[in-house]
């Protein structure tokens, strides 16, 4: 159904704080206890229900703070030609909480899972089904290097009923921090493939 996607926050309505249901062992992007969390993704090897992660207890006491790009917040998907238009807003959707924990393997290498939740609505031309929602995740070593920039394209279900929330966990691989600990998350909606592209070496 041709439509256009448009990144921002104008016009958006406001959706209560959702409780990110992760438990992220100890690095919280937004702070507080949450409960246990469930990757999607783990290239990491995590252990098995019940066993003791030994990558809790490796390197240093380190987590990288998460930050969400300025204008990526939320995203709005109009019909073709009908852009900033609210009566022809096929879905929108925006981030609720970010949360992230680090783990090391035997090797020094930082394990970096991070945590999304939001909710998405079904706008006034919309109907039932699944969408794409571009969210993409990318880490940088300050004023140096981008270590990781991927677009997840996450598959959401909009029920009948027009509003449903979401989460999505992925977890990283990344070169040891070292001692400069200057290490970023950004994360947000990228649909154009160009709201990130400043986040490398200044």
């Amino acid at each position: 159904m041709g439509t256009m996607m448009r990144i921002g926050v104008a016009g958006w309505k406001t959706v209560p704080p959702l409780l990110l249901t992760l438990a992220l062992g100890g690095c919280f992007g937004l702070g507080g206890d949450k409960p246990p969390l469930s990757a999607t993704s783990s290239p990491g090897g995590a252990p098995a229900e019940g066993e003791i992660d030994i990558r809790k207890y490796l390197g240093p006491d380190y987590c990288p703070e998460i930050r969400i790009r300025p204008g990526t917040e939320s995203l709005r998907v109009f019909e073709r030609g009908f852009e900033d238009d609210n009566a022809h807003v096929v879905w929108q959707t925006s981030i609720s909480e970010t949360a992230r924990e680090c783990l090391y393997d035997l090797q020094g290498n930082l394990i970096l899972r991070i945590g999304v939740s939001g909710r998405i609505l079904s706008g006034p031309k919309g109907t039932p089904g699944t969408v794409q929602v571009p969210l993409r995740i990318a880490v940088v070593k300050h004023q140096e290097a981008v270590l990781s920039s991927e677009i997840y394209n996450l598959a959401i279900t909009i029920p009948p009923e027009g509003s449903t929330v979401f989460t999505e966990v992925r977890e990283l691989i990344l070169p040891s921090p070292g001692r400069d600990r200057d290490y970023l998350i950004y994360l947000g909606f990228d649909e154009t493939g160009k709201s990130f592209a400043d986040i490398g070496p200044n």
